[in-house]
């Protein structure tokens, strides 16, 4: 529907005004008629306003307000993805046979609150705790060797433990473009008994979870194998936890008859030895992420997943620009996967020449 302007409506009541009240000559700017004709141009106004809103909020597009879609998204069960609390296994000392109970606190030097997640007996000197951060998002993600101290020291346990892994790293809550994205996918994809888009579509909703692909008999007639990857993360391979969300996912979702296999793609990576401008090397790195981002997938020895050549130099090109000279020294040739191997890179590992 197209929106008459408040001037145009206005225009409209008076000359339907005047007319009407059989006014001869010219209509006062201070006169009855004025007046009238502004008031109802007004009402008009707003109810064209409102009429338009609820045009554009009629469907979960483009062009719906934020609370609109998400009151959409709502009456079809789906909602942004919560955020993630990164979970992670620490070592203490102590005396042999002293429980560290469920719930015990620790603190990270910026006073970041983990807290163990059941009772776990020393022995041998050393125990291994499983901490939950108590923030979620990527604020409770630790590397391995950070140090945590006891909140209440406690008889026969060491006041620091050490971070020794990570079992499900924390990310943030789904932003609304994200979402939005996530359920044009949905809307899309509608099918729900176990087609291969299902599967995509619900190992997306799992928090962190942000790219996947559905390979349908790769482990043999029938079976449906489902690999991902989590690009919020300090490493995009999921861990044995990350996996276990998404079998959990799936579980009351999946045919029964169903044979799924959840797995992690393997990092093929590829060193880039790249020729350029000192002041142009951040924007050739940016170039070169959002390459591996949207081409990189697990390979099936056909080609898929394969990163050309010529793509990584139209990267670097518009990381450069076209006033300055750069090269790719290396590699020369385009680089393709293994059979379920994700080709990957660390762009603040790149030799430049």
């Amino acid at each position: 529907m197209s929106r008459p302007t408040l001037t145009q409506i206005i225009d409209r009541v008076k000359a339907d005004i005047v007319p009407a009240l059989e006014l001869g000559g010219a209509v006062l700017r201070v006169g009855a008629a004025q007046a009238l004709g502004r008031a109802f141009a007004g009402a008009s106004h707003e109810m064209h306003g409102r009429i338009s809103a609820l045009e554009a909020n009629a469907v979960p597009d483009r062009l719906c307000s934020d609370e609109a879609f998400l009151r959409h998204a709502a009456t079809r069960r789906q909602r942004p993805k919560p955020p993630e609390f990164a979970e992670l296994t620490a070592t203490v000392s102590g005396t042999n046979g002293t429980v560290v109970p469920d719930g015990t606190s620790f603190y990270r030097a910026d006073n970041v609150e983990f807290q163990t997640a059941g009772d776990v007996t020393i022995s041998g000197g050393t125990a291994t705790l499983t901490v939950v951060a108590a923030i979620g998002g990527i604020a409770g993600n630790c590397d391995n060797g950070t140090a945590l101290s006891i909140g209440s020291p406690m008889a026969g346990v060491g006041s620091v433990a050490t971070v020794a892994s990570t079992v499900t790293s924390g990310t943030e809550q789904e932003s609304l473009p994200e979402f939005r994205v996530r359920f044009a996918q949905y809307m899309a994809a509608n099918k729900r008994g176990g087609h291969v888009d299902d599967y995509e579509i619900w190992a997306l909703a799992v928090p962190g979870v942000t790219r996947v692909w559905v390979r349908q008999h790769a482990d043999g007639l029938g079976t449906v194998v489902v690999l991902f990857v989590r690009d919020g993360d300090a490493s995009i391979i999921p861990s044995s936890g990350e996996i276990a969300e998404v079998v959990a996912a799936f579980a009351d979702k999946e045919p029964a008859t169903a044979d799924v296999r959840v797995r992690a793609p393997v990092a093929q990576n590829v060193p880039l030895t790249i020729q350029a401008p000192t002041a142009k090397r951040e924007a050739v790195k940016q170039q070169i992420k959002s390459l591996f981002a949207h081409e990189a997938e697990p390979g099936d020895g056909n080609g898929k997943g394969t990163i050309l050549a010529s793509a990584l130099r139209s990267a670097i090109g518009a990381g450069v620009g076209s006033r300055e000279s750069w090269n790719l020294v290396s590699p020369t040739i385009d680089q393709i996967p293994g059979t379920e191997r994700i080709l990957t890179t660390d762009v603040e590992s790149i030799t430049w020449a």
